[in-house]
This record gives C-alpha cells, structure tokens and sequence, in this order.
C-alpha cells in the first residue's frame, strides 16, 4: 500500500461523515426555515465535491477557525474545492433565500437594509412594512452541529 492509498482511507471516512453531517444540517435548516409556500424549504441542499467546480459570490460569515459559511442570493451553485480539498455546501438557489437568513430594512445585518419603510402587495391589500428581522434558519442549523464539525478529524 502506498502513501496515497493510505491517506485515501484515513480521509473517506472524514469525508463521508462531513457529507452526513451536511445532510443533518440541511434537515434543521429545513425545520427552522419560514414557510409560505415551501419553496425555500425545498429548495434547501447539500452538494460535496473534490474538484474546482466553482461557487457563485455571496456575503461570508466567519463561524471560527476555518469555518466559513456564505450567504448567496444567487444560489449555492457547486461547492469549490482546490487541490487536496474536499467540500459540503448546504444552501438555497432560491433568490429570496438571504432575506429570511440575514433579514431585510431596518432589520437587515450589517445596517445594509432600507432605512424607510415600503408597502407591498399582500392578498387583495397591501402591507405596511419597516423590513423583517432575521431568521438565521441556516446559521442555526450549522451552530447546532458546530461541535460535530470541529471533532470531525478526531478518532
């Protein structure tokens, strides 16, 4: 057996575990996410790659030591992974998705939202709105299987 073999099995079950815990993860963002009609619900995944597969921008959160997560409103597209990296991306390609996350007007995180509040259609009215506060139901769900991630390499 070579060294590349020998590395091969002491890192495929690290990864198959990062691509389980990326499932459990997906599931509480599921359960925490609003629902209206269920489409951000359903459109909630995780996708794993070894390869440069290429990931769309968005706003990056720093969750620890090496732990990013990134709000995109653009979807998830395909995890980026370089040489010798693997990767989970658990998110939404749902163009809506951050505002629940991060939320909107004077609520938004960052102070970035719209500083005067707006009407919009609703039913056969209208609503009166100063924006929606965040939910988090992504950085929730990581948060809670913050601990799982970190032991991931231990044995």
């Amino acid at each position: 057996m070579d060294i590349e073999e020998a590395m091969g099995k002491l890192i495929e079950p690290i990864q198959k575990k990062m691509v389980a815990i990326g499932f459990l993860i997906e599931a509480e963002a599921k359960r925490n996410c609003p629902v209206d009609l269920g489409r951000l619900r359903a459109s909630i995944t995780t996708n794993w790659s070894k390869s440069e597969l290429g990931i769309r921008s968005g706003k990056q959160f720093s969750l620890g030591p090496g732990i990013n997560v990134t709000a995109s409103s653009d979807g998830v597209g395909e995890p980026k992974a370089k040489e010798n990296e693997f990767v989970v991306v658990i998110g939404s390609n749902v163009e809506y998705a951050p505002y629940p996350e991060l939320g909107t007007g004077i609520y938004a995180e960052g102070g970035g939202g719209r500083q005067t509040p707006w009407i919009y259609p609703i039913g056969d009215g209208f609503r009166w709105t100063n924006g929606m506060r965040p939910i988090a139901y992504l950085r929730r769900a990581f948060e809670k299987y913050r601990s799982k991630i970190m032991n991931l390499g231990k044995v």
